[in-house]
This record gives C-alpha cells, structure tokens and sequence, in this order.
C-alpha cells in the first residue's frame, strides 16, 4: 500500500487555481479581529473570484476573532446565504 505524501507549502494549490471554480464561499470576518487582518480576507475573496468562485465576504462590526463562530453571530448569516444560493 502507498500512502500519500504531506504536501509542501510550494505544492499547495492556490485559491484561484482551486479544481472546482463553481463552488460559492462565504467569508464571515469579525471587524473587531485583531489577530488575522480584515485585508486576509478581503485577499482571499479577491483570489477565489479570480478563480470564478462567488464569494460573499461579511465583514460583522463588533465581532472578534473568536467571537465570529458563535452562534448567535453566525447561524443566521448562513442561513440567509445558504437560502440565497441559486
């Protein structure tokens, strides 16, 4: 049996070269996050479109790092996207 190898970081895929330029992405981004920059994410979206992904970027005002994964912030952001998608 053969097993896979750990890939490097110089062989990893970039956003916009993703096999599969179909598929939607949401970004939800605290505004409050002071330990990734919104620029990262506003990057990354910006890469996957170039890639011909669509992808909604929600930038929350008054939303930390972790804070953006409660809930309470983010259950209904993806409700609404998910019901929005064709």
């Amino acid at each position: 049996m053969r097993l896979a190898r750990p890939s490097s970081p110089g062989r990893r895929r970039r956003p916009g070269r993703l096999s599969r330029p179909g598929v939607p992405a949401l970004l939800l981004h605290g505004r409050a996050d002071s330990l990734v920059p919104v620029k990262f994410t506003t990057e990354f979206a910006a890469a996957l479109r170039s890639g011909g992904h669509q992808v909604t970027v929600d930038l929350v005002r008054g939303v930390d790092h972790s804070g953006i994964y409660r809930t309470d912030v983010a259950a209904h952001r993806l409700i609404d996207w998910i019901n929005a998608l064709p």
